[in-house]
């Protein structure tokens, strides 16, 4: 697909049938009002479905699924297809997303707790992220009911930040946002620190010529790590979405690319748009997100 064709028409939605994942059908019917998305619900399960009466349990299956998702969806006048398949509940998000060129998934982040079974959850939503040839925007609690305004990016301005310069003017001119960058600091003489000082102010007249508002914000982590000390300023903030990328050294440090990303995802009570901006032609692809 071209670049220039590429945008957020199409969503995928993954969904269990268990309570709980109201946040992501109202996600995603409240993008489809406002951008006119076309909406796929997606349950993997392990039945097989072949026999006539099989196929007939499969249709009133379905039935049964639009039944809940159109009561979920009361305040929309929603449309959408449903999709059920059967197979191992990552590889087939996957294979369905690849071979029907879907735009977007949507996913319940997991609450984070410990213990095997939260963390094999988790596990299973971080594989879907850095397997997906597509954004995932991942919703726990406050899903975005009024738009996409104001987006919180966190970035390491110890390191180069040519590129996130370039990345952070796309997102905003894509959704037409305000910008709040956000560095988190190993202490309090980094924060004071002349040099990353002028880097900040670097990045905000850079933003500024090409017409992006934007603020940008240090802080110290102090004796909390890295990831808790945006986790918690994130909680103080009044933002509509966090964009993270979970591979790209140049957004992320290195040690934070599975750490950082991870509780951040799964921590916040915000939307986190996440995706691997290694990939130039996704990040050239969210150039026509939501604006087609």
């Amino acid at each position: 697909m071209p670049v220039n064709d590429i945008n957020f028409k199409k969503i995928l939605v993954p969904i269990s049938l268990k309570k709980g994942e109201e946040v992501s059908v109202h996600q995603a019917m409240f993008l489809q009002k406002n951008y006119g998305s076309k909406i796929t619900f997606l349950h993997v399960t392990q039945n097989s479905y072949e026999t006539e009466e099989e196929l007939d349990e499969l249709e009133m299956f379905k039935e049964s699924i639009r039944d809940n998702i159109l009561s979920l969806a009361i305040d929309y006048k929603p449309q959408f297809d449903i999709l059920v398949k059967k197979g191992e509940i990552v590889e087939t998000i996957i294979k369905i997303q690849t071979r029907f060129k879907y735009d977007l998934i949507i996913s319940k982040s997991t609450r984070h707790q410990n213990g095997v079974i939260s963390t094999f959850k988790l596990r299973k939503t971080d594989l879907i992220i850095s397997k997906a040839k597509c954004p995932v925007l991942t919703v726990k609690k406050d899903w975005t009911d009024r738009g996409i305004f104001d987006i919180l990016i966190p970035i390491d301005i110890t390191k180069p930040y040519d590129k996130i310069i370039n990345r952070a003017a796309k997102i905003a001119d894509m959704f037409k946002a305000n910008l709040r960058i956000v560095s988190v600091l190993k202490d309090d003489s980094e924060l004071r620190s002349k040099s990353i000082n002028h880097k900040a102010d670097d990045i905000y007249r850079r933003l500024k010529d090409r017409d992006i508002r934007s603020e940008i914000k240090l802080i110290s982590a102090g004796s909390k790590p890295i990831y808790q000390a945006f986790v918690d300023y994130a909680l103080t903030q009044r933002r509509d979405m966090i964009f993270i990328s979970t591979k790209d050294a140049s957004l992320i440090d290195d040690n934070y690319i599975g750490e950082f990303a991870t509780e951040v995802i799964h921590r916040s009570k915000k939307p986190v748009l996440s995706m691997s901006i290694g990939n130039e032609v996704l990040m050239n692809a969210l150039l026509n997100i939501f604006n087609s």
